[in-house]
């Protein structure tokens, strides 16, 4: 009986042995198991990656979520964070302070955990930038255009308060062009539009201003004009019939391509009362002709200074002188018709019938081989003609816009005789001519557009 007393206790004690056991291994398994997963638990994390602010001062916040402790740092002075630490979750303050430079700039903020170090970006644009090349704009009385440009680091938009003054394209972004085009002022007062160049926080106004329309002026009235700080005249030529060519006071001096005469019948014109001076060909063209070529430099031995007349001028470089010129006085100056030209010569409807322009005496109109000492002069240092105009004899040949062609004897109205390219006429005879060519009623002519020498110029007409 004790001994089956003693075996009962044995197999208790062994059972609560065996029971004790597996308990404390199981919380040890469970504790290790816990001890190995304490640091991958830690967790930490943002709800943004990216803060993106103007150019003034300014707060923005950010959530932080984590079981552990932090820090917070910033790479650049002018982003700051708080606080500077903390643990679990939170809320994060990011200053910046004014950003005065164009450029834009990034910063970055850190989240130093235990647990990883994620980072949000920082981006602050910098101050707006927008400019105009000029506040002003100054338009002639005709249609145009202009260009302003915008210098900025933003997006823009153009406005104008006028119908008559429009800009394209109406907005942009960063460095631009605008083209400003107006109307035709048809009105004779003058005009200003406002235009207006704008972007989120700047503003910028251009005063377009446009002339009044050039009332046409009652014919009879001379006309000046001042190009480049050059003023010029223009004198009234009254229409009228005339007979041109070998007249009777032209005498035996009369070539046979002078013949036969004929009556021609001209409108109003406008001629130029100097031939076109050294002055006035580079305020229009910005340089001579032919400038370092050597023999057809404008020099002192043929006449040099701006109240010299201009030589060396080929047919087509006048024709490129006066495209020049119309282009910027608006006007329609061209080369006279040799008929015109004639009959100004003569002294339109006031001639009182001289062989030369303005007296039967060369001497006292002309710049010729017996006086001029083989050079050119000042222009208008000899009597004008009846109808005020100077040098029409001597001095330089002038180019004419007919072709070359022999005369016939039926009557004309405002011929013209323009053929591309073919023989050029020039009238009035030079420095180096005898009084022969000089007359009024002489004839040359030049097979080349582009020849050019120190004998011949240009005098300009205008239409009425």
């Amino acid at each position: 009986m004790r001994k089956k007393l003693l075996t009962i206790l044995s197999v208790a004690l062994l059972v609560q042995f065996l029971t004790v056991s597996c308990t404390k291994e199981t919380q040890d398994r469970k504790e290790a198991q816990d001890g190995g997963n304490s640091e991958t638990n830690l967790v930490i994390s943002l709800d943004t990656d990216n803060m993106e602010f103007t150019a003034e001062n300014g707060t923005k916040s950010f959530n932080i979520k984590s079981n552990t402790s932090w820090k917070l740092l910033s790479n650049a002075d002018w982003c700051q964070v708080s606080p500077s630490s903390g643990s679990n979750n939170g809320i994060a303050t990011v200053r910046v302070s004014m950003n005065t430079l164009p450029e834009t700039r990034t910063a970055t903020v850190l989240v130093v955990s235990e647990a990883g170090v994620p980072t949000i970006t920082i981006t602050q644009s910098g101050v707006e930038t927008l400019s105009l090349d000029a506040s002003t704009m100054e338009f002639a009385s005709g249609s145009g255009s202009k260009i302003l440009r915008i210098s900025s680091n933003t997006s823009w938009a153009v406005s104008s308060d006028c119908s008559w003054c429009s800009i394209s394209p109406t907005s942009g972004n960063g460095d631009g062009n605008v083209t400003v085009s107006v109307d035709e002022n048809t009105s004779t007062t003058s005009r200003t539009a406002t235009i207006t160049v704008e972007s989120a926080s700047i503003s910028h106004t251009l005063a377009v201003m446009q002339d009044s329309a050039t009332p046409t002026p009652s014919f009879g009235q001379d006309r000046t004009f001042t190009v480049g700080g050059v003023t010029f005249k223009m004198i009234a030529v009254e229409g009228g019939t005339f007979t041109m060519g070998a007249t009777s006071e032209q005498g035996s001096d009369a070539y046979k391509n002078e013949k036969p005469i004929h009556s021609v019948t001209l409108s109003n014109y406008y001629i130029g009362q100097m031939e076109v001076t050294q002055g006035l060909w580079v305020a229009v063209m910005g340089g001579e002709p032919y400038p370092n070529s050597g023999w057809a430099e404008w020099n002192s031995t043929d006449g040099l200074g701006n109240n010299y007349p201009a030589y060396h001028i080929s047919f087509e470089n006048s024709e490129g002188f006066i495209g020049r010129l119309n282009k910027m006085t608006g006007e329609n100056f061209r080369m006279l018709t040799e008929a015109e030209w004639e009959f100004a010569a003569r002294g339109g409807n006031k001639s009182r019938g001289y062989k030369y322009a303005g007296s039967n005496y060369i001497n006292e109109v002309a710049w010729y081989a017996d006086n001029s000492s083989n050079t050119t002069h000042i222009v208008g240092t000899k009597l004008a003609n009846e109808l005020g105009i100077y040098d029409m004899s001597g001095n330089v040949w002038e180019w004419c816009s007919d072709t070359y062609d022999s005369y016939t004897s039926n009557p004309q109205i405002n011929p013209t005789n323009y053929r591309y390219g073919d023989t050029a006429v020039r009238r009035g005879g030079c420095f180096s001519s005898i009084g022969r060519g000089c007359r009024v009623s002489c004839r040359e002519f030049t097979f080349e557009w582009d020849a050019h020498f120190a004998q011949v110029g240009l005098r300009l007409a205008l239409e009425y």
